[in-house]
């Protein structure tokens, strides 16, 4: 019984807080901890209070994990009082807090915990430090889910998933020192947007790093695939959707303190092949080393090969000069290059923007063309390269002749992938991502263009980044 109290004790000593019977299971969220408060109901707070002074600060041990998992094996003495806390967070709160590692009975308690839920955890009690005392779970989980959803975008909307949740459960509305207002507000038509205040990217987040890098997972020997991330690098990050792919990919460290994480290949047809790369941004792939040898404007380049351009003089220029055509459409449409990029893809897959065709006549000529090659350039595949056109189908909706088309062209943009990857001596740690091949190494790309045409009949740009 005075184990639990002064391992609770603790906690609230840690972070300097006035206890309260359900504080400790409040601030992990666990039903599983809920003995500890029936702990403190039944030997009342004066003695709890007593087991905060008396505490002792010595940890017991160190290293506790799953065997199973990516933690340290149980390196804890063996009459040690078992918890039901789960191994992974006890050996957070042992990292970061001086408290005892405590066994754990593996039939009564499994680590399932991931990589994301740790860094939840870690998030929780950097909130609970900077004067979010109720923070539970669910709550760090929220302010998460907008963190994430902010560095994918930018900003969130007032309509957003986690924000109304911060909103239904913060009586206080504490949570407006993490996020910020941007933006008019237009009843009626617009409503608030939002992002991170200092409080949170300066202070908050980087403690909740911290945390998490402290964590002791087991050392590994990676896999030749396996992508290697050192610690400081993921305290920076800012890329929502590197971060969630590399929480939940990690598998442990290599001799280095680097994090291996798995690179999750998915590659079940002829053109495309998805995995870790996919799910970041090209400015975290350039910052974790990777070199990027791209197909310049790939679509183009590919189905151009076959067909006449000069046909087709709104794709022609695009071909010609990718982005000086972007920057004309930017400014005719007034939007971003990126938003210029997104609407082009949108048109090559057969989807019409109106509101953008009635305001550019460069991008309506564009969009017009689109059918006719899609139909041309498909008919030319039926007749000349029937293998091509057989294996599309396989995979593409046979009522869309945008579907078919994207898994012809995409065939190709395979097959020039394949020759351009040949130029690396590193084959295990070359990285294919769309109509790009990343790799760390430095090639000679005309060597690289002069290799496609010599073995695939193809005149193409390929572009370093």
């Amino acid at each position: 019984m005075t184990e639990k109290i002064e391992m609770a004790a603790k906690i609230f000593k840690a972070v300097g807080k006035k206890p309260s019977k359900s504080g400790v299971a409040r601030m992990f969220g666990y039903s599983r901890t809920a003995h500890l408060e029936r702990v403190i109901s039944k030997v009342g707070l004066e003695e709890f209070m007593e087991g905060i002074s008396s505490s002792s600060e010595t940890t017991l041990s160190t290293g506790l994990g799953s065997s199973s998992g990516p933690y340290k094996a149980l390196t804890s003495p063996p009459n040690a009082y078992p918890t039901n806390l789960s191994p992974s967070i006890n050996q957070l709160l042992s990292y970061q807090m001086g408290l005892p590692c405590l066994d754990y009975i593996p039939s009564i308690s499994t680590d399932s915990e991931t990589s994301l839920s740790l860094f939840i955890h870690c998030l929780s009690l950097g909130l609970i430090s900077n004067g979010f005392p109720k923070c539970d779970i669910t709550y760090a989980t929220s302010i998460t889910s907008c963190v994430l959803s902010i560095c994918r975008s930018g900003t969130i909307h007032h309509s957003h998933k986690g924000l109304r949740l911060l909103e239904s459960t913060d009586a206080t509305y504490q949570f407006t020192d993490l996020f910020m207002r941007k933006g008019c507000y237009k009843p009626g038509i617009k409503s608030f947007d939002y992002w991170t205040t200092p409080l949170l990217d300066d202070t908050i987040l980087p403690m909740a790093w911290r945390l998490f890098s402290g964590i002791d997972f087991t050392v590994i020997v990676p896999d030749a695939s396996d992508i290697l991330i050192p610690k400081s690098f993921m305290v920076s990050l800012r890329d929502g959707r590197a971060m969630v792919s590399f929480l939940t990919s990690i598998k442990g460290v290599d001799s280095f303190g680097n994090y291996v994480v798995t690179y999750n290949e998915i590659d079940r047809q002829e053109s495309r092949k998805y995995n870790l790369f996919s799910s970041i941004n090209s400015d975290t792939r350039n910052n974790l080393g990777y070199i990027n040898y791209d197909i310049s404007a790939a679509l183009q380049s590919i189905v151009f090969n076959f067909l006449d351009v000069s046909k087709y003089p709104a794709h022609e220029q695009m071909l010609t000069d990718k982005h000086l055509f972007r920057e004309n459409l930017s400014n005719e449409l007034n939007i971003s290059v990126k938003a210029v990029k997104v609407a082009l893809t949108a048109a090559d897959n057969g989807q019409l923007k109106h509101n953008l065709i009635s305001k550019s006549t460069l991008f309506a000529a564009y969009v017009s063309e689109t059918d006719s090659i899609v139909k041309e350039f498909t008919d030319y595949i039926v007749a000349n390269r029937p293998n091509l056109y057989s294996t599309a189908i396989k995979y593409a909706d046979l009522s869309k002749k945008y579907s078919i088309f994207f898994f012809i062209w995409t065939q190709i943009e395979r097959q020039i992938r394949d020759v351009m990857s040949k130029s690396f001596l590193n084959q295990a740690d070359v990285r294919e991502v769309h109509d790009a091949v990343y790799s760390k190494e430095v090639v000679d790309v005309d060597d690289m263009i002069r290799n496609v045409s010599d073995e695939l009949g193809l005149d193409i740009k390929i572009e370093v980044d």
